[in-house]
């Protein structure tokens, strides 16, 4: 007979091999440690089930709140996501940890820096900069939006430090010559979600508050029905 330890570890395995995690990146996205997790998942007995443990691996897994602890217990999480499904990713997409993300930023500002040295950089060279400069800023965009989705919302402001601290993106201007239109809507919804000021018709706002209200982990309130006018307060 399986014992509740093996079985758990089982669960959390299966888990995070569905969200193409290794234990370094459950640690990252805010999970136990990695030997940590090493001990659940073999069903070691001695590794001690502290409810922060439980809480950590609730968010690192992406499951609903108190569903390591059910899982525990002999019943079954529940996912975060609406479809109930764990996360996967296509062959066009990849998750990008954000210790990974901030080495890369730091790579392309040195290799930055190293260019202004330079007295004439080639065609080729300034172009392929270029074009990596462009990657790392909206891979970058896609991070700062995550983080202000989670922190801030059409009734809420975000934290001041949260403005502060990424106050470069939220100054950039949403309108730029040539951008990408899905640059721009992405920047202006970074814009709306800062509570900074954004012309923006009803349909937009509509459009806004619906993309938030998407990106929301499930509670029991909101689980039955997605955004209207009439349920946002407007």
């Amino acid at each position: 007979m399986t014992s509740p330890e093996k079985r758990f570890g089982d669960i959390v395995a299966k888990r995070r091999s569905a969200l193409g995690l290794n234990r370094k990146q459950v640690q990252q996205n805010g999970g136990p440690s990695d030997t940590k997790l090493a001990a659940i998942e073999s069903g070691d007995s001695d590794a001690r089930m502290h409810s922060s443990t439980l809480e950590k691996l609730d968010t690192a897994l992406q499951w609903v709140p108190g569903s390591a602890s059910r899982a525990l217990s002999g019943g079954e999480p529940t996912p975060l996501s609406p479809q109930g499904e764990a996360l996967r990713f296509g062959p066009n997409e990849v998750a990008v940890p954000i210790v990974d993300l901030t080495s890369l930023i730091r790579a392309t500002d040195t290799l930055n820096m190293a260019l202004l040295d330079l007295d004439a950089p080639s065609d080729d060279v300034k172009s392929s900069f270029a074009e990596l400069s462009a990657v790392v800023s909206r891979l970058t965009l896609i991070k700062v939006i995550d983080l202000f989705e989670r922190n801030a919302g059409p009734d809420h402001p975000p934290p001041p430090n949260l403005d502060l601290i990424f106050g470069t993106h939220l100054n950039q201007p949403a309108e730029r010559q040539g951008a990408d239109p899905t640059d721009l809507e992405d920047r202006l919804y970074l814009r709306w979600l800062a509570h900074r000021r954004v012309n923006i018709d009803a349909a937009t706002e509509h459009r806004f508050r619906q993309r938030w209200f998407d990106h929301q982990p499930l509670q029991p309130s909101n689980i039955s029905q997605p955004f209207t006018s009439e349920s946002g307060g407007e």
